[in-house]
């Protein structure tokens, strides 16, 4: 398994999404899974990068972030090569975040953007508040998690929740805390998923 990571800006100024692209490497980098990342600008510094030929050698791309026109080139190309896609949109989809600019958004979406979302193999959240307005869901009812989370409630009590591996394709969680849930791709059919959950509510794996 090959993952591309791609973000439009990266430097340590930029903050949250920094450390976590940066601490997705690392774990990458520890379970020796191949990666590259790649971005269009780091310090007011823009590259000019051929994609086409990166994109090519990687088996998955992982993009962070939304709206950017490098972002959803980086998407078209690897839609045109078959590559398998995973979004995490940090927060973008937030009520407070689309009021930004918010016409701009709005033509973008109308655009591109609601496009983009749609055909992504996965949109992968990052926070709690971003989880309550994302169904964290692989493509389709023929596409299944593989693994599960650990939950951990008020009590103490902690257990781990599994998919069933062959017809769970669906994670809800409800009445939460913090959590850290991670989505890979082992194929075409299966994703990879492990991480945590704090709150009351046990999360459930079910069919869309």
């Amino acid at each position: 398994m090959r993952i591309l990571v791609v973000t439009s800006s990266h430097f340590k100024e930029y903050g949250g999404p920094f450390t976590a692209i940066s601490q997705k490497i690392k774990y990458l980098n520890e379970k020796n899974i191949k990666n590259k990342l790649i971005y269009k600008s780091s310090n007011n510094y823009n590259y000019n990068l051929d994609l086409k030929p990166i994109i090519e050698d990687y088996d998955i791309v992982h993009i962070y972030g939304i709206w950017r026109p490098f972002l959803a080139k980086v998407f078209l190309i690897a839609k045109l090569l078959k590559k398998k896609i995973v979004i995490s949109p940090l927060g973008a989809m937030e009520p407070w975040a689309l009021n930004q600019k918010k016409l701009k958004k709005l033509i973008a979406w109308k655009l591109y953007q609601k496009k983009i979302l749609n055909s992504a193999d996965v949109v992968h959240a990052t926070c709690n508040e971003e989880a309550e307005n994302l169904i964290i869901i692989t493509p389709g009812n023929s596409n299944f998690f593989l693994g599960g989370i650990v939950h951990l409630d008020s009590n103490a009590d902690n257990v781990s929740v599994y998919s069933d591996g062959d017809s769970n394709s669906k994670l809800t969680l409800t009445d939460f805390g913090l959590f850290e849930i991670n989505i890979v791709a082992k194929d075409s059919t299966n994703y990879y998923i492990w991480g945590y959950q704090e709150g009351a509510d046990v999360p459930a794996f079910a069919d869309q």
